[in-house]
């Protein structure tokens, strides 16, 4: 007899499914992974079923609407990682799974990507915006985020999520004739292939690399490769020969990349050797989404290129997966489900039984730790191709420079370098991993600082818009004349933020041609891309920048590479800081000398003794390793223990620290051996948008006593209610 109930997981959170009956009519259940229509509460709902039963779990069971037909079911592999994903990162398993189906493919509605411009100027909107506080906050609230932008434009749908509302508020201004709503053209953003390299003779040990891989996918064995080159060693040339063999053998490829924006000669290559590609980014229209997500469904795309997302992509007949620049962060979803695509790739690729490649020039400790121990195959790439060498780097103490007098934003051994560079006709990085022109505003007198009213941070000023801005919330403010605390004290603007360093290198050279590009200058593919476009035009002469220049660039005439502050990622609070630095530093340096004219990269550090910082400097990442995992085993952090972060957001002091409270008890209650819980404390930045941050810390020695601790709160947790409580295994943030 068939099952006469079905188990619906609805994108709530709540931790459990929903017991439905099966409509009238309906004889059989329908499959697995269907989409569904389910009455919830008033209105309807979309959900997945999940599961068959027999037997009512509860009395008043109400019926099943209908079965999406115009939805394929999901695949039983991808149905596997849901389940999974909700229990390895306490995750309710409706929006685990909504979180795999791009909206677009769950709408019949055809969109077209929206952009908002201000339609009058900065200085009319902002007297509108500041008519508008208390009656309609939502609209001031989109002015102020437009107003926080160089280009004072915005995406319609990002708009509404950075102002925490609908896109109503933008549609009302724009019914004002405040500002403007167009449709962006996006329907080809110009990708160009690259030069084919197939041809190219591979050294040896990208060859051994290849063997072993092409062994594994040939053989289809589930293992894990970490491919660790140094930058410029041809990692991109073994993904592509990889998955030329698993495309020979009829296979399907997915390779993920951090931001596709920041990959442009990765998909120029790709699009230069392989037809049947598709390329999933930030900047696609709904419409272009829905198609590139059918076109994958219906198996007319052999190789998906995309960011985190396209770990999920329904391919039928999966061969290889590809991980490129597997450290980065982005690759960490910061809201729920809080998963990590590169660690869920790795484990589709069990689940699949194919190869996933991993590569990186400097690969999370966790990944490495794997490799050496056995559980990944490490292939070490340590020469660059061609036989080029790495760029020799040099560190300039900014103290000493300090106490000579010739410190400044460019030292004068940088400022040297630049100007031969720029007279011989090559080209130049600047990178500062700040945004903004100063940091911090001070009255020198009183010592008010301007500070954000909604979270527990310094506003930075930003002098292309002329305005203080908060980096969490957008808020912004145009600065005083004069102190507004004392009334006579002067306003002094300190600490350095990427557009001072333009202001700097255009005054040290006025004749180069000089660009930036940071989250404030670029506000979408097109424009990345443009920049990009230039440089390899030779068109611009200097790129400043913050970590968004620190990947994907390969210029022969990119000579110069210049690290204006280290310092910066070293004094966050956060285990892994110096981690970050080493990848920072040794990132951009790969910039430099990548063509035969060679190259040079210049650190300026107030602490050039620190060891991220000296390993950066000759290149080594094993000598880095090896000291930070030293750290690491003393404190029972990654790769040696687990971690899980519970953060708490309220308006309320009093109910947060309550619910703090309460939750860290319950953790504690019996803790098995090896776990440690740490806190409640407040979090880093105590507040953000108004709401008071508190968190507890969760340190294990294994998964199993991780997760065994975690279940006791996972219903309280998901429950509504003036406290939002976030669980976040694995925290790649810890601000």
């Amino acid at each position: 007899m068939a099952a006469r109930f079905v188990d619906v997981a609805l994108p709530v959170r709540v931790d459990t499914t929903f017991q439905y009956s099966l409509p009238p009519g309906a004889e059989f259940p329908p499959p697995l992974g269907s989409a569904v229509e389910v009455p919830f509460g008033k209105r309807r709902a979309m959900g997945y079923c999940v599961g068959h039963s027999d037997i009512p779990k509860v009395e008043g069971i109400r019926a099943m609407t209908a079965v999406r037909g115009d939805l394929p079911p999901i695949p039983p592999t991808l149905l596997k990682m849901a389940e999974w994903i909700s229990w390895y990162y306490a995750s309710p398993i409706g929006m685990t799974i909504n979180a795999m189906i791009p909206k677009e493919a769950r709408s019949s509605r055809e969109r077209g990507r929206k952009r908002v411009v201000l339609a009058v100027s900065r200085e009319d909107a902002e007297k509108a915006m500041n008519s508008l506080r208390g009656r309609h906050e939502a609209q001031a609230r989109a002015l102020e985020i437009l107003l926080s932008t160089e280009g004072g434009a915005f995406d319609l749908a990002g708009l509404a999520a950075a102002a925490s509302t609908s896109t109503a508020p933008a549609r009302t201004l724009a019914r004002k004739k405040i500002v403007r709503i167009v449709d962006e053209a996006l329907d080809s953003l110009p990708w160009t292939a690259s030069p084919p390299t197939s041809g190219l003779a591979l050294t040896a040990d990208q060859e051994s690399a290849l063997q072993a891989i092409r062994q594994s996918i040939e053989s289809r064995e589930k293992k894990v490769h970490l491919l660790l080159g140094v930058t410029g060693s041809g990692k991109t040339e073994v993904y592509l020969r990889a998955i030329d063999t698993a495309i020979a053998a009829g296979g399907q490829v997915i390779t993920l990349v951090p931001e596709i924006a920041l990959t442009p000669q990765m998909v120029g290559r790709y699009l230069s050797r392989f037809k049947r590609v598709s390329v999933w980014h930030s900047a696609l229209s709904s419409a272009q989404r829905r198609e590139s997500y059918r076109a994958v469904r219906k198996g007319e795309v052999d190789i998906l290129v995309g960011a985190r997302s396209a770990v999920f992509a329904p391919f039928e007949r999966l061969r290889l997966i590809v991980v490129d620049e597997e450290h980065e962060t982005s690759f960490k979803q910061q809201n729920e489900p809080r998963y990590n695509a590169r660690d869920v790739a790795v484990l589709r690729g069990s689940l699949e039984g194919v190869p996933v490649i991993l590569g990186s020039a400097t690969p999370s400790l966790e990944t490495y730790h794997n490799a050496i121990g056995g559980k990944y195959v490490l292939h070490h790439l340590p020469t660059r191709v061609d036989g080029r060498s790495l760029p020799p780097v040099e560190i300039v103490d900014l103290s000493t420079e300090k106490r000579r007098g010739t410190g400044g934003i460019i030292s004068e051994r940088l400022r040297i370098l630049a100007d031969g560079t720029l007279s011989r006709g090559e080209q130049a990085i600047f990178f500062l991993n700040r945004r903004g022109y100063s940091t911090l505003v001070q009255c020198a007198s009183c010592g008010f600082t301007y500070k954000c009213p909604r979270c527990e941070i310094s506003l930075t000023f930003h002098r292309s818009i002329g305005r203080l801005v908060c980096h969490y919330c957008r808020y912004g403010v145009a600065p005083a004349p004069v102190c507004p605390e004392c009334i006579t004290g002067t306003l002094r603007k300190t600490g350095i933020g990427v557009e001072q360093v333009e202001k700097a290198v255009k005054d040290l050279f006025p004749e180069a041609r000089v660009c930036r590009m940071d989250s404030d200058s670029i506000t979408s593919a097109l424009e990345y891309l443009e920049i990009y476009k230039s440089f390899v035009d030779r068109e611009k002469d200097v790129l400043i920048g913050t970590q968004m220049v620190a990947k994907g660039f390969d210029f022969p005439f990119m000579t110069l590479v210049g690290v204006v502050l280290a310092d910066g990622s070293l004094n966050i609070p956060d285990f892994r800081s110096a981690e970050r630095t080493f990848q920072l530093i040794t990132q951009v340096a790969g910039r430099a000398g990548r063509g035969s004219l060679g190259g040079r990269v210049i650190v300026q550090t107030f602490r050039p003794g620190h060891y991220s910082i000296q390993a950066a400097k000759t290149h080594d990442y094993a000598a880095f390793a090896e000291k930070e995992m030293e750290a690491r085993r003393a404190m029972g952090y990654p790769p040696f223990g687990h971690t899980a972060r519970i953060l708490f957001a309220s308006a309320d002091g009093s109910l947060l620290a309550a619910k703090a409270a309460q939750i860290s008890s319950l953790l504690r209650d019996g803790l098995p051996a090896g776990v440690r819980v740490l806190g409640p404390a407040p979090a880093p930045i105590g507040i953000i948008n108004g709401k008071r941050r508190s968190h507890v810390m969760i340190l294990s020695d294994t998964v199993k006593a991780l997760h065994s601790v975690l279940s006791r709160i996972r219903q309280a947790v998901f429950k509504e209610g003036k406290v939002r409580i976030a669980v976040d295994v694995d925290p790649a943030d810890m601000l």
